[in-house]
């Protein structure tokens, strides 16, 4: 599925993921009878996920902070690194479509990290609930690896409005890539994205019909 190269840059982005954790109290979060579940966790055991792949993720050794942690699950982590895999795919087929590209609810820049593994972007939109995870796309992907990123702190069901078009999906008159694995882009949004032939949506690893 990857190559060396891209294997190479999964790994470096879980170590820029380890060595920048944000607050427990500053990103979605459980905690619950002394265990401890994050988003940032989540993270590192997707993009292993992606580079193991399943069977080899679920024999892998846990980290200890996850070993009989009731609140950890193989099953969502091998679920949602599907949802990318395939997104990945959908990606190499309909390269060149644009080249610009949307990423919803983005957190640390998963789906930024595989989309530029296709191609180049000339405009990399990107949005999170979380200012936290904001604050760190930044400095990795536009301060560290120089992508054309440009990262706001907002909800779904704010974002197209205020930040592209005060019509939403539905103004935008430019060729767009829309990726969202996971997110709550609202219903309506959805319909205008799918009736808009300037974008292409990925959602969950399956295109927008």
């Amino acid at each position: 599925m990857f190559t060396d190269q891209e294997i190479r840059d999964i790994r470096t982005f879980i170590q820029s993921v380890n060595e920048n954790l944000i607050p427990i109290d500053s990103q979605e979060a459980v905690v619950k009878d002394g265990n401890i579940w994050c988003a940032d966790w989540w993270n590192i055991e997707c993009c292993k996920c992606l580079i193991y792949g399943e069977d080899a993720y679920r024999l892998d050794p846990l980290p200890r902070v996850l070993k009989n942690n009731p609140l950890f699950e193989h099953n969502y982590h091998v679920t949602t690194a599907g949802y990318k895999l395939k997104m990945f795919e959908l990606l190499r087929e309909h390269k060149g479509f644009a080249d610009t590209l949307l990423v919803c609810e983005c957190g640390r820049g998963i789906d930024i990290l595989l989309a530029n593994m296709v191609q180049s972007w000339k405009k990399i939109y990107c949005y999170d609930h979380s200012g936290e995870s904001i604050k760190q796309v930044i400095k990795y992907f536009k301060d560290r690896l120089g992508y054309p990123v440009e990262a706001v702190c907002s909800s779904s069901w704010s974002y197209p409005e205020n930040h592209l078009n005060p019509k939403g999906y539905a103004g935008i008159d430019y060729k767009m890539v829309i990726l969202a694995n996971v997110t709550k882009v609202e219903p309506h949004h959805r319909e205008q994205i799918k009736a808009n032939s300037n974008l292409l949506g990925i959602f969950n690893g399956e295109l927008l019909k």
